[in-house]
């Protein structure tokens, strides 16, 4: 079972030269994953979305825009990131609920998932989350 322990903020090398800067991510080698599917989010500031926690599926959160902040819980304790650069990629592993507060307006959040959309793995009721939770212990 994961724990906020498995939650790792990664920093990408990002290429700045005069024209601007250049940031990639080879999901095998960077990542550690085979992304099946990304999304984009794009919010107003104190938006909170998300609210939610997967099964199975693994999630890379990236702003490309503005700035987020993550709240991420295992059903006892919280573990809050903020991500504010598009070099940092906060893996959150399936079994963690996660909220995202935009803290800008125009912000603009990146996610790839290392699975396709099943709406039979997501946990939308935190109440439900954590009852889930107990019993994988």
């Amino acid at each position: 079972m994961n724990s906020l322990e498995d939650i790792v903020l990664l920093t990408l090398k990002k290429h700045t030269n005069k024209t601007g800067n250049l940031i990639s991510i080879d999901y095998e080698k960077d990542l550690n994953s085979n992304i099946k599917r990304s999304f984009i989010v794009t919010s107003s500031k104190n938006i909170i979305r998300g609210r939610h926690a997967h099964k199975k599926l693994n999630q890379f959160l990236v702003c490309l825009n503005g700035k987020c902040e993550v709240t991420c819980k295992d059903g006892t304790k919280e573990k809050v990131f903020r991500l504010n650069d598009s070099n940092e990629v906060l893996f959150v592993p399936n079994q963690i609920w996660a909220e995202q507060k935009y803290l800008s307006n125009q912000s603009i959040l990146l996610v790839l998932c290392d699975d396709v959309y099943l709406e039979n793995d997501y946990i939308r009721d935190y109440r439900s989350f954590q009852e889930y939770r107990s019993k994988l212990l």
